[in-house]
């Protein structure tokens, strides 16, 4: 699930007594108040009138809407400002949205399911082709108001998670009620067929993902917990890094892992290094760089093609600044397009609106890394992943990664 820095929640503490519309007016003025002032550049992508309006069409909506759908209200407003580091934490006033028993994702070939909760499971790896009655991608456009991003891969990757979200799906118009089944119409190898499905309370949902009916755990998910692991692919020789969080791991600091990972690298002779920061969603950039100078200075890994970084939609904020690092000693970039921009805002701080205790979380600091205005870093070798290889438990951009030849084809 994607963390608040991210600026997307995906779970919404019940309060004791609804707030009223009385007090979220007083919220809204301090939030258009306060942001803009906090910001570096509030107002870089969206027009200060466009917003004010914006504003209005809120504070016209608080005596028709509960506490759960004004803070998606919020979330709409705030995420006008265009940035994926400023958005608002719907669990600082209520983590119980309820949810759908299916997750989806956005794969290049379509909408799949890739999650099934009990008595679902025969629509797993099904196509997504309509949500109540709406083409699944208008779907995915209509809720991507309710979180800031940059580039289509933040916006694919965010907005299908909230297809899962009833709250999301009443507050952009995808379905009258938070309470009312969703129809899927979906595809699959017996053919396109509507499905009803009910939403569920947080919590009740006894989940099966796409990876857990293979008969074995795809390379990448044995490798998706902590923050970070190695292993060594003796018949290619490739060393394998996972680096999925910037933030040293206490009981192994990054350095001790470079300097592990530079000697079994010369002990077991591998011929090319793989860092993937596929997952890697931000934290403290600097982490990074012992590995990088370890790189930079390495002679077993000094020509072109000897360090392959794989990159992708999650790949966000400080990952991104390593991914950019990485190209600077020579790594060739390997996957789908970055989900951060590499000239971006960030280092997150927060204010709370004094009435609801709606939390605001905001950017402080602008980054430019690069020249121009690219809204996301693009790989050198560009490979996605499709429904056949995903269900297959298959990796195309990690096989990409092992077999590149210099030629920059996948």
């Amino acid at each position: 699930m994607l963390s608040t820095a991210t600026s997307i929640v995906l779970a919404l503490v019940s309060a004791a007594q609804p707030i009223g519309a009385d007090a979220w007016s007083e919220d809204l003025d301090h939030l258009v108040e306060t942001l803009p002032a906090r910001h570096p550049d509030a107002f870089r992508r969206v027009e200060p009138d466009a917003f004010a309006r914006a504003t209005e069409r809120v504070r016209a909506g608080l005596g028709e809407w509960d506490d759960r759908r004004t803070v998606l209200e919020f979330a709409k407003l705030v995420a006008l400002v265009g940035d994926s580091h400023t958005g608002v934490d719907w669990c600082s006033v209520d983590c119980d949205t309820g949810q759908l028993p299916v997750l989806v994702a956005d794969l290049s070939d379509g909408v799949f399911v890739v999650a099934a909760g009990d008595g679902l499971g025969g629509l797993m790896g099904a196509r997504v082709v309509e949500l109540n009655g709406t083409p699944v991608g208008e779907a995915i456009e209509r809720v991507s108001v309710l979180f800031g991003w940059e580039n289509a891969s933040k916006r694919r990757d965010g907005a299908a998670r909230l297809l899962g979200l009833p709250i999301a799906l009443e507050a952009v118009g995808l379905a009258d009620s938070r309470h009312d089944p969703v129809e899927l119409t979906i595809a699959d190898g017996d053919g396109r067929r509507r499905v009803r499905v009910e939403p569920v309370a947080d919590g009740a949902v006894a989940w099966t993902a796409w990876h857990e009916r293979l008969d074995e755990q795809p390379f990448r998910i044995r490798h998706a917990r902590g923050s970070y692991r190695s292993q060594f692919l003796r018949e290619p020789r490739v060393m394998y890094v996972a680096y999925n969080v910037c933030r040293s791991a206490p009981d192994l600091p990054f350095d001790d892992f470079t300097d592990f990972v530079v000697e079994k690298s010369d002990e077991l002779g591998a011929r090319r290094i793989v860092i993937d920061l596929r997952r890697n969603a931000g934290g403290n950039s600097r982490v990074f760089r012992p590995m990088l100078r370890a790189l930079a200075r390495s002679t077993r890994f000094a020509d072109h093609g000897d360090v392959i970084v794989l990159v992708g939609r999650r790949t966000f904020s400080s990952a991104v600044m390593n991914a950019l690092e990485l190209r600077e000693i020579g790594a060739v970039l390997v996957g789908e397009p970055t989900g951060g921009a590499p000239n971006h805002f960030g280092e997150v701080r927060s204010f709370t609106l004094p009435r609801s205790g709606l939390r605001i979380l905001h950017s402080t600091k602008e980054f430019r890394l690069v020249p121009g205005d690219a809204d996301s870093v693009a790989p050198d070798v560009r490979v996605e992943i499709d429904a056949r290889a995903l269900f297959a438990g298959e990796d195309p951009a990690l096989d990409a990664a092992i077999r590149y030849a210099g030629d920059g084809a996948p």
